[in-house]
């Protein structure tokens, strides 16, 4: 992520944006409420489970008192909780490689950036079930004006009160799958590696002959470029389909033959 072309990807900082007295009224309603029942059995969610005949016991106002202080703590120390988070996914990215995929092959700008002006290629990938392919854990990128958020009013009431959980996985695909508005031409999906060489800018993954599904021959790439990269292709990968680009006639658009 430190040599993307886009300084805001990936390095940004996760923030939380909350109303502490929404937070506080609203967890206590669903947690007074008696047809509450966590959804997922968080560590809160299980002892609220255990404990709801004494809840019930207590007056309201002194239940609203015992757990709203604690659920006003929870809000007070929540900025410095998404500043800790943020310092120990920032520090994980760091021996983290990602691979960006787009969903379309006859993107006239995705060409001109990043296939050699036309001169190059584009190879199309397919998920083969039985090959457990890589690409099936591929995450499509979210394009907003806004940074996204670690926590906001709905997640944290879930989290007090007992319905959710903090997941740290989770909050670290938000930064893996967040981009800026202006790059939303790309249609981009991204597979994520973890625990890679941390002293290597980039890394080479294998993919079996069936996973490459088409070869996209850049309209720009020359006649002894093409007859070398459909030669080797057809050799390495007999059921590959291969294509040609060239310029449409009456549009702004690229179109494709068979090679």
């Amino acid at each position: 992520p430190s040599v993307f072309n886009d300084p805001f990807d990936m390095q940004f900082d996760l923030r939380a944006e909350v109303d502490p007295e929404r937070v506080k009224q609203l967890t206590l309603d669903a947690l007074w409420s008696d047809s509450y029942s966590p959804e997922t059995g968080n560590p809160l969610g299980e002892f609220i489970k255990q404990y709801r005949p004494i809840f019930r016991n207590l007056p309201r106002e002194e239940f609203d008192r015992q757990f709203g202080e604690r659920i006003h703590e929870t809000c007070r120390q929540l900025p410095a909780h998404v500043t800790e988070l943020n310092s120990r996914f920032q520090e994980a990215l760091k021996a983290t490689k990602v691979l960006c995929m787009s969903e379309r092959h006859d993107s006239v700008l995705m060409w001109s950036h990043y296939a050699q002006s036309h001169a190059g290629v584009v190879l199309e990938f397919a998920c083969v079930p039985e090959l457990d392919s890589a690409w099936g854990s591929a995450m499509r990128v979210e394009y907003r004006d806004a940074m996204p958020l670690a926590f906001d009013n709905e997640s944290l009431i879930r989290l007090c009160s007992g319905r959710g959980h903090t997941v740290p996985e989770l909050l670290l695909d938000k930064f893996v799958a967040a981009k800026a508005q202006d790059w939303n031409y790309e249609r981009e999906w991204r597979v994520v590696l973890h625990f890679t060489d941390p002293s290597q800018r980039q890394q080479d993954i294998a993919f079996w002959p069936k996973e490459l599904a088409a070869i996209y021959l850049g309209c720009r790439m020359s006649p002894n470029d093409r007859l070398e990269v459909a030669t080797k292709a057809r050799e390495q990968f007999p059921s590959t389909k291969i294509f040609i680009a060239e310029k449409a006639n009456h549009h702004f658009a690229l179109r494709f033959l068979d090679y």
